[in-house]
């Protein structure tokens, strides 16, 4: 008889990033669980501070990190407003507070904050402050 391998979900809190590994904490037990950086590959930008993520356990070992479908982020830099430019047409490239490049409409400037979506780094809104 095989025995069915025990898998369980925890949402954590992301503290910090510590070289190449990120610190997390168990919100119910308040346990911290340092992992390596690269389970989730180049995500690993979207981490911010206090960021609930998901981590699933495979018999108490952790195997995954999920983080939220989508993060708010701060425009860096990106080409200047064009006259007459309207959310219809082409996307324009904006560089993100975490490094990161993301398509944005023509009328987004820097210094605005916006969701992307974390699955597929795209835009989905401008966030209002």
């Amino acid at each position: 008889k095989i025995e069915k391998a025990s898998l369980e979900q925890h949402v954590m809190e992301f503290l910090y990033e510590d070289a190449d590994h990120m610190v997390l904490m168990n919100n119910e037990n308040y346990e911290q669980l340092e992992l390596p950086l690269e389970i989730l590959g180049d995500d690993h930008v979207f981490l911010q501070p206090n960021m609930q993520v998901e981590v699933e356990f495979h018999d108490g070992t952790p195997i995954s990190v999920a983080l939220p479908e989508s993060v708010v982020l701060e425009i860096l830099e990106t080409d200047p407003v064009m006259k007459n430019a309207n959310a219809t047409g082409s996307y324009k490239p904006a560089k993100l507070g975490n490094g990161i490049v993301v398509g944005v409409p023509p009328y987004m400037e820097a210094g605005e904050k916006i969701r992307v979506k974390t699955a597929d780094r795209t835009f989905m809104e401008r966030v209002k402050v």
